[in-house]
């Protein structure tokens, strides 16, 4: 047992635990032969993959000597545990002295980045990459010198590593590039956006991701390439710009930024003040939180044609019965998810940027940077079954568990958990979608097939999880409690995604046990129920341009003036009556009308069409229902005019076998 004045390999006298983490627990100790202070981080007791990260981490580290990373001395086994004695540091993090003495001014933001990127100049000429490059790995002394630290996620370029797991990388989301939120590309850009990212920080306070304290949406701004430009650079806005690209081949490498910051002098006055006997080492500071989960999942490998990037699982009008302030993603799709401490799991290609694509042992000539990426086929989408996914017995521990199939979209299913009375405490709701286009485009022969997952929990008392399966498919699973014997959501939203992960690492993505009827919409195709002839009536909808979703069970066209346009999308629910909308006859069928009151691209028009009726299992009848949304492209009544003329113009495909 590891403890206080214990000396490993007669020679290493440990002194006081000092941090601890993922990889491991680190303690100050003194070398005995040497009379040096050292940090010596042992890998935790019974857990093999940490002595392999702590191993790899050494190997890498080890290639270094610079004056501005964390050098690593030794590696010793000790009664079967694995030992790494570093450089010990007295400092504070980055992240550290931030919190405690407040925002950098650009001058000491640029001496900081003139050092650190003096580091990553001999990481990356020893072909590695860091990937961790944030202020809680940057240690800075009492004179400013600093110090790139933990390694224990870094590989080597064109290697996989042995971080989390096979193909699997490791950083915070905040800090992250867009290309590796995407698509899992690390390489050395990345390193440089992570290191122009946490120098924004130094001087902004916030990510360059936006000033929020939610990983899902850092996710999602960097999906979408939203990157903040800087306001208090001062003279690094420039380079903090560049470093920023959201294109990697525009960001400067490590000694460009080595060269341009050269001129950078270090602060008069102390980084921090001891108020201690002791400095600390923060060489290994970390969140603590729930782990990251890593499922290797099989891809579906049909082409698609154009696939659609909405999987947000949003639903506008669906059956809210037990589903009540619910808040969706901003963005269609989440390619990467986080844990709830903003530790990020994706599965990276490391590459050296820039990347010279070749002909692969076929000789085929590389893929276009422009062809679309492999996706599922429109047939194989709609032939997964989402319920197949929801386990009911792994919420038994939590009430009486039923399975909901016959409501909201054919992407969807629900699980009820009740009480011994009767009574609803709590739900979850699982929807396919897909991710955006560009999330999904592995070079030719690479293969992204880990999932990613997130963990969100709102303010409405929900909480939510993602996965991102390969081709594109994402899966949204989000819990909703009830009233005070709520059981914890975020605890029902973990059980469910475990299971699920499980259940596709296991068998794949679940086929459903029947076709669906004939007659029903599951068969229909939302894109071609408006014809061109009813859209070009509509003034400012880019008609031709139609955006489909999960299965082609919804559709938009989007309005050329602003945010506004028309959506399709099919519903399950009880039959609509008078409380749901004015009713009425479109095309020869039952109509609810209901307007939205707002302004602009918030002012809308929802018109509900009932295709069919029909007894479900439980013999309630369940209604087939169009939704056609017209949201912002018109005022007052010309929305719902236009709404009613959109329903009436409705043709569906005849009924198919």
């Amino acid at each position: 047992m590891v403890h206080n004045g214990h000396v490993g390999a007669g020679r290493y006298e440990l002194s006081t635990q000092i941090g601890s983490g993922g990889m491991g627990l680190v303690w100050l100790a003194k070398d005995t032969e040497l009379h040096r202070p050292v940090a010596i981080k042992c890998a935790r007791l019974n857990d093999v993959g940490s002595a392999d990260r702590l191993r790899e981490e050494a190997r890498i580290a080890a290639r270094f000597s610079s004056a501005h990373i964390v050098n690593v001395y030794d590696t010793l086994v000790e009664d079967d545990t694995w030992w790494l004695v570093m450089e010990y540091v007295p400092s504070r993090s980055l992240a550290q002295i931030i919190r405690e003495q407040g925002l950098f001014v650009p001058e000491q933001a640029m001496w900081i980045g003139h050092q650190v990127a003096r580091a990553l100049q001999v990481v990356h000429r020893h072909g590695v990459v860091h990937g961790d490059v944030t202020p809680e790995n940057i240690l800075v002394t009492g004179e400013w010198v600093a110090k790139l630290a933990d390694f224990g996620i870094s590989r080597a370029l064109g290697a996989g590593g042995t971080g989390v797991g096979p193909g699997v990388a490791q950083g915070k989301p905040r800090y992250l590039a867009p290309e590796v939120v995407r698509a899992g590309r690390a390489g050395r850009a990345s390193d440089m956006f992570s290191l122009g990212a946490t120098l924004f920080a130094a001087i902004e306070g916030c990510s360059p991701y936006g000033a929020t304290e939610d990983p899902i949406t850092f996710v999602e701004r960097a999906v979408e390439g939203l990157i903040d430009p800087p306001t208090r650079a001062g003279p690094l806005t420039r380079i903090l710009t560049e470093l920023l690209s959201v294109e990697p081949t525009l960001r400067p490498d490590a000694t460009h930024v080595a060269e341009r910051l050269a001129g950078a002098s270090p602060p008069a006055t102390p980084a921090w003040r001891d108020d201690s006997a002791q400095a600390r080492n923060v060489s290994v500071e970390v969140s603590v939180g729930c782990p990251p989960m890593v499922v290797s999942l099989p891809p579906l490998s049909a082409p698609v044609p154009t696939g659609s990037h909405d999987a947000s699982g949003r639903a506008d009008g669906v059956d809210r019965r037990w589903w009540v302030g619910r808040k969706h993603l901003a963005v269609a799709a989440v390619v990467v998810a986080t844990v709830v401490t903003a530790a990020l799991v994706v599965a990276p290609r490391l590459e050296d940027e820039p990347r010279q694509e070749s002909a692969g042992a076929s000789g085929s000539p590389p893929a276009s940077p422009n062809a679309a990426p492999a996706t599922p086929a429109l047939t194989d989408v709609r032939a997964v079954d989402p319920c197949a996914l929801l386990d009911p017995t792994a919420l038994s521990g939590f009430g009486a568990t039923s399975v909901e199939p016959a409501f909201g979209n054919f992407d969807r299913c629900d699980l009820l958990v009740r009480d011994a009375g009767g009574d609803k405490v709590a739900g979850v709701r699982l929807v396919l979608g897909l991710g955006p286009r560009d999330s999904a485009s592995p070079a030719p022969g690479d293969r992204v097939d880990d999932t990613a997952v997130a963990t969100r929990a709102d303010g409405d008392g929900s909480c939510r999880r993602l996965l991102r399966l390969p081709d594109r498919i994402r899966v949204t699973i989000a819990s909703q409690g009830y009233g005070d014997r709520s059981p914890d959501v975020c605890r029902i939203t973990d059980l469910t995604t475990e299971r699920a992960a499980r259940l596709l690492r296991d068998h794949g993505t679940p086929p459903r046990s029947a076709p669906p009827s004939p007659e029903s919409l599951a068969r229909q195709d939302a894109c071609r129920l408006l014809g061109p002839g009813a859209l070009g009536r509509v003034p400012g909808i880019e008609a031709s341009a139609p955006e489909p979703g999960f299965g082609n069970w919804r559709c938009r066209w989007r309005s050329t003036a602003g945010k506004g346009g028309i959506d399709i999308q099919f519903d399950r629910s009880e039959p609509p009556n008078t409380s749901t909308g004015r009713p009425g006859i479109l095309g020869g069928r039952q109509a609810f009308v209901s307007p939205e009151i707002g302004t602009g691209a918030d002012a809308a028009c929802t018109v509900r069409l009932v295709h069919r009726s029909y007894p479900d299992p439980r013999n309630r009848t369940i209604a087939e229902i169009v939704l056609i949304k017209v949201s912002g492209i018109r005022t007052g009544r010309q929305l719902c005019e236009t709404s009613e003329e959109l329903g009436a113009a409705v043709t569906m495909a005849p009924p198919s076998a």
